[in-house]
């Protein structure tokens, strides 16, 4: 597999004139509401794939069965790795189960209702690439919201399969050199959007966009 290289994700909106139903608050939110938001690769250098020695001293710290923790330095590039993974993670699910539902045919009202809801209990909106089927069986008791939910996941990990690939090769090129990493939760607290402290195993997460981008056709 090859090393990251030279890409990175911008999402872009056109101009638009939104309805008067939009369920949201803000400007911004309603020129969304109001189109499918486009992903593009471009060659503009955003580049965080570790140093061949930083992850040579990570490989060496897995095989002594020493724990890797999001505190070491050297660590801190596969942060911003994960970082760059919620960043699409975030906008791709957000704005593609907004779409979905509305497609469902649920009012504005609902969707605004299904949303918050999300957002307050299950965050599929900010993690939906790192969600599998069976925890949206478990989950939501509606099964047109975790198809939804499962088809937008699905559209986001294969639409940007080559961009994922290539940005979370360092997870892979570690783990094929050691059996230790797969196993490590690498784990990381972050803040989420309503100021929440959310603690996530990066390796985990990874692993699971990784085994769910190998059902994509292409």
């Amino acid at each position: 597999m090859k090393l990251f290289g030279a890409f990175w994700v911008s999402f872009f909106l056109g101009g638009v004139c939104f309805a008067s139903d939009c369920p949201f608050e803000t400007v911004s939110e309603c020129k969304i509401w109001e189109i499918k938001p486009a992903i593009r690769e471009t060659g503009a250098s955003q580049n965080y794939a570790p140093s061949s020695a930083r992850i040579n001293k990570i490989i060496e710290r897995s095989r002594a069965g020493n724990s890797i923790t999001s505190d070491n330095e050297d660590t801190q590039p596969l942060i911003e790795i994960y970082k760059a993974l919620l960043s699409v993670s975030h906008t791709c699910c957000h704005y593609g189960m907004v779409s979905r539902l509305r497609g469902l045919g649920y009012s504005s009202e609902k969707v605004y209702e299904i949303m918050a809801d999300d957002a307050n209990l299950h965050q599929s909106s900010e993690r939906c690439l790192m969600v599998t089927d069976k925890e949206l069986d478990e989950t939501y008791s509606d099964t047109n919201i975790a198809n939804a939910i499962s088809e937008t996941r699905d559209a986001c990990l294969c639409n940007q399969k080559n961009y994922l690939l290539a940005l979370l090769s360092p997870f892979q090129q570690i783990a094929d050199s050691s059996e230790n990493f797969t196993v490590d939760p690498l784990d990381w607290q972050y803040t989420d959007g309503l100021n929440r402290t959310v603690l996530v195993s990066i390796n985990r997460d990874v692993g699971t966009v990784l085994g769910q981008m190998s059902n994509c056709q292409n």
